[in-house]
């Protein structure tokens, strides 16, 4: 069933491989946008942060 070889392993073995690194990458950046969409449906920016971690008050 093994016909072929990639670098000294079974060629579907070494796809798989391939193909969780690939999918854990796309996970990732989707990751990152989903959290960038959710902060801004909520308020939560860039500036904002920065006024918070500048030891400003925030009144509620």
């Amino acid at each position: 069933m093994d016909f072929f070889t990639i670098m000294g392993m079974p060629a579907h073995y070494y796809m798989g491989a391939q193909g969780a690194i690939v999918t854990f990458v796309i996970l990732l950046f989707a990751s990152a946008i989903i959290s960038d969409n959710i902060d801004k449906k909520f308020g939560i920016d860039d500036v904002h942060n920065t006024r918070v971690s500048s030891g400003k008050v925030l009144d509620h």
